[in-house]
């Protein structure tokens, strides 16, 4: 919370509104999680990791949050996506970063709070085409998937994912 308001890049305006947003998220998080040494440690790296991202954002956006167009946040989106926008290092973020982004960020209740949630809306496609998340391999695909894959215990995991019809939304082989 520190590094936000002590930033002389982010403006004012955007300062207070992050930080009163974190506030929010904070008690949110206790309410929800608890305020046990255990349940602290947990909220208080998601109260890291919200920093850091909102801090990010307040840099790339140069304008109070009020005054966020439709444009800003296609632009916002595109950068993101094109590794336009890069980390501290000068390396573009990651693809699980620019999810936190989408997830926590553009797509949570951040943008509720200052009142731009129908322009995220429109921008990061938060109403999900059902059909759109459904995938099917075919048997030649799994050909595919078993040339590629050396180890026997995970062309056995293909195998049995396949006869049984699971859905996989992500799925890493060792």
């Amino acid at each position: 919370r520190e590094s936000i308001n002590t930033d002389s890049e982010i403006p004012e305006s955007n300062k207070k509104i992050i930080l009163a947003w974190l506030d929010r998220k904070e008690e949110d998080l206790k309410t929800r999680k608890g305020q046990d040494y255990t349940a602290s440690i947990r909220w208080a790296k998601t109260m890291s990791k919200y920093v850091g991202l909102l801090k990010n954002f307040g840099h790339w956006v140069k304008k109070p949050f009020q005054e966020i167009t439709q444009e800003d946040l296609q632009q916002l989106y595109k950068d993101l996506e094109t590794g336009k926008l890069k980390n501290k290092k000068g390396v573009p973020f990651s693809k699980l970063t620019r999810r936190d982004y989408y997830n926590k960020i553009f797509k949570g209740d951040f943008f509720e709070f200052i009142d731009k949630r129908e322009i995220a809306k429109k921008v990061f496609r938060m109403e999900n085409d059902p059909d759109e998340n459904v995938k099917f391999f075919l048997k030649s695909d799994l050909d595919k998937m078993f040339k590629f894959t050396t180890k026997t215990r995970n062309k056995l995991f293909l195998s049995v994912l396949f006869d049984t019809g699971i859905v996989i939304l992500s799925c890493i082989l060792f």
